[in-house]
């Protein structure tokens, strides 16, 4: 019926929301190797933290210094449901 075809699409719908929501974002040296979707671990042992999360969003960035150059990916991470 179409309720049923409606409730399974706002059900969708809200999966992708809560899939794609940023919790956090980190930056880090460059990693070639990193993927959207992976699943990473963020571990910070000052704040007792240890926990997982996935890439929804990667961002590479190319910095020039007066010592040298630096390349920076920093990854938008969300939870993983």
């Amino acid at each position: 019926t179409t309720n049923t075809i409606a409730q399974q699409f706002a059900a969708d719908t809200l999966q992708r929301h809560l899939l794609t929501r940023p919790l956090a974002e980190i930056t880090a040296p460059f990693h070639a190797g990193q993927r959207l979707w992976d699943v990473v671990t963020v571990t910070v042992p000052e704040l007792d933290l240890d926990t997982d999360a996935r890439v929804v969003a990667i961002a590479n960035t190319y910095r020039r210094g007066p010592d040298r150059a630096r390349y920076d990916t920093t990854l938008t991470l969300a939870a993983i449901t």
